[in-house]
């Protein structure tokens, strides 16, 4: 085991810039691999599903009539028929052709 240690111990633990800087490119090389598996993850979930189109489809259906289906000024029927396109489903919420 101290013979297995020693070529271990000579390249990495005897100076402390180098043991430091062994620790700094492991924990920037954790978070790619962590932040790249849990986006995976994450679009895995919520496949086919874009929270912004998902906001405004919101809005756009709280929206009062007297607004025209207009948000800040801009028309958002064209942004609605993407969404539920991009959904699957129709204007009605239920499942497209």
């Amino acid at each position: 085991m101290a013979s297995a240690a020693r070529p271990l111990y000579n390249f990495l633990f005897r100076r402390n810039y180098v043991f430091l800087g062994a620790i700094f490119a492991g924990a920037f090389g954790f978070e790619i691999a962590y932040d790249t598996v849990t986006d995976k993850i994450w679009d895995s979930i919520n496949k086919g599903v874009c929270v912004i189109q998902m906001s405004l489809l919101r809005i756009w259906t709280n929206a009062n009539d007297s607004d025209n289906g207009r948000i800040f000024g801009r028309d958002i029927s064209r942004m609605r028929a993407e969404t539920t396109m991009n959904r699957g489903l129709d204007f009605e919420g239920r499942e497209g052709k």
